[in-house]
């Protein structure tokens, strides 16, 4: 997560990313950081433009981005490394998914934040499009065992 990301859109297109993630807390310029990667992207790639949302942002500060975003990533965790995922983020999650769902458009809803091989059984019933985590594939074991494990359970 970074402030104002518009300064860092530029070098990540011309980096040839595939998606461009943007906190809705990073700025007062977070709708003109994802409206930059199309218009610096257009006939060149593809980039894909996502929107992060911190567990303590409202879920209404979705809403005025649902036009222009491919995905939703939800933070289980307030940023920074080896939390526990947050109680409240299976409601949230389900918040999330329902403001997404009336999006004119199709966004993917996905899960980042205190995720590990313990919480398989809650993501089935979460049932995000995508799951980010470091500590469930290399915590612990073998990686590509934690990869399929997590895989099958999806």
């Amino acid at each position: 997560m970074v402030v104002d990301p518009e300064w860092w859109i530029a070098p990540m297109v011309e980096a040839e990313v595939s998606l461009i993630t943007v906190h809705v807390e990073s700025g007062n310029h977070a709708l003109r950081a994802l409206e930059m990667v199309a218009e610096l992207s257009d006939g060149k790639q593809t980039v894909e433009r996502g929107l992060g949302i911190n567990p303590g942002t409202p879920v209404e500060m979705l809403r005025p981005f649902l036009h222009i975003v491919d995905l939703v990533l939800v933070l289980g965790i307030n940023p920074g490394w080896r939390q526990p995922m947050l109680s409240g983020t299976p409601k949230r999650f389900a918040e999330v998914k329902r403001a997404v769902g009336g999006a004119d458009r199709p966004v993917r809803v996905g899960l980042d934040g205190g995720i590990t091989l313990d919480h398989i059984d809650l993501l089935a019933q979460m049932q995000p499009d995508f799951v980010v985590s470091g500590s469930a594939v290399f915590g612990t074991g073998s990686i590509e065992e934690n990869v399929e494990l997590l895989r099958r359970h999806g």
